[in-house]
């Protein structure tokens, strides 16, 4: 089975989608211990504020069948699972 990571869009392409939602972190009350919770990647909270709002905290250590049954906060153990978790944010419908 094909996993995210493994059409991964790359870097540049992460870091273009992520500048749309900058500065998402100061606009919401959990956003600084979001950002803590995922290791102070300050561009992955403003994503993750702008995708699912104020359930973010929560979100984020709920196990997820599009991350192949990991949490996000679990994507962050590796470079393979966080493509995976960026993958899975850029294709997440607005």
């Amino acid at each position: 089975m094909t996993e995210l990571e493994d059409i991964d869009s790359g870097d540049e392409a992460w870091e273009r989608f992520a500048a749309l939602f900058r500065g998402q972190t100061a606009l919401h009350a959990a956003g600084e211990a979001l950002k803590r919770q995922l290791g102070g990647d300050e561009a992955l909270a403003n994503v993750i504020l702008a995708s699912v709002g104020d359930a973010a905290l929560g979100w984020i250590g709920q196990r997820n069948p599009a991350l192949s049954g990991l949490s996000p906060c679990e994507c962050l153990a590796s470079e393979k699972t966080l493509k995976r978790l960026r993958e899975m944010l850029l294709r997440f419908p607005r």
